[in-house]
């Protein structure tokens, strides 16, 4: 009977220095914006601290997630904030900076798991703990009200507004008419561009000399980053300037162009390369 007692009480000792994991799912509630949250992995408490899945609470805020395997790092981007954190650390940055955090994001089952306040917080948040309910509350930073732009448009991007307004290149003038959809008083050899801040855009390639052609594009346009994207392109075409074809959906890829903006002694110089199907560019110079 002694022995057995012996043995049974080595028995406990060898289990108690068998480590106990940190954390385990804890029953924890994420209320994002009124709205209870689910998660394939639940969130825990870590050496005291509530970790939370990560993706599935900024995608929720509205947030892009890119994912780096070999360097276990998370970059999460909304609006003009970037947010990086790197598994293991606990000095993760919001557009640069550094905010230290006691407990770093860890891989759970595949899922990043973060401290709540940080993540709550990341991109100007709010979280609210109730310890007794175990709830987390979290309220998402107000969207900013748009400034208002010209037309009623969309609102453009400081680098959009320097494109704003009509360019014409080589010896070529012509009027964007509203009431018509196209261009009048047509004069010269070249083509006339407009970017408007509804979103919108209109190009005029022409020659006014024998054999004279006149071919408009119009559709939508952005920029960002030193290219000009231009989607839903429609084509219309005239002999004259005056009598045009209906307009009718480009079969032409989409093709993003760079462009570049600059002063001369003559003034803003826009230049816009073309890349051609055979690989070769050509550049458009044109001026306000």
């Amino acid at each position: 009977m002694k022995k057995a007692t012996i043995v049974t009480l080595a028995l406990v000792m060898c289990l108690s220095l068998i480590p106990i994991p940190a954390s385990a799912a804890t029953g924890v509630t994420v209320i994002l914006d009124g709205e209870v949250m689910s998660f394939e992995v639940e969130p825990r408490i870590m050496n005291g601290r509530t970790m939370v899945p990560l993706r599935a609470i900024f995608e929720a805020m509205g947030a892009t997630i890119e994912w780096d395997g070999v360097t276990q790092t998370v970059r999460a981007t909304k609006g003009s904030t970037v947010v990086v954190l790197v598994i293991g650390d606990t000095r993760p940055t919001v557009n640069g900076e550094v905010v230290a955090i006691d407990q770093p994001g860890v891989i759970v089952n595949g899922r990043t798991l973060a401290p709540l306040r940080f993540v709550a917080e990341a991109f100007g948040g709010t979280v609210e703990w109730d310890g007794g309910t175990q709830t987390a509350t979290i309220t998402s930073a107000a969207a900013p009200t748009p400034e208002p732009t010209p037309n009623g448009g969309r609102t453009m991007s400081a680098e959009e507004n320097k494109l704003l307004g009509g360019w014409s290149n080589f010896n070529a003038s012509a009027r964007y008419d509203t009431s018509t959809g196209h261009f009048v008083e047509i004069w010269g050899v070249g083509s006339v561009l407009e970017f408007k801040p509804d979103g919108t855009y209109h190009l005029l390639a022409f020659s006014t000399s024998s054999p004279a052609f006149y071919i408009a594009l119009k559709g939508e346009w952005r920029a960002e980053n030193g290219i000009i994207y231009n989607t839903n392109v429609m084509v219309s075409r005239s002999n004259d300037g005056k009598t045009w074809s209906d307009w009718v959906l480009s079969t032409a890829p989409e093709a993003p162009q760079k462009y570049e903006l600059t002063t001369d002694e003559y003034g803003d110089l826009l230049l816009i390369t073309n890349t051609h199907d055979d690989g070769t560019t050509s550049t458009s110079r044109f001026r306000r």
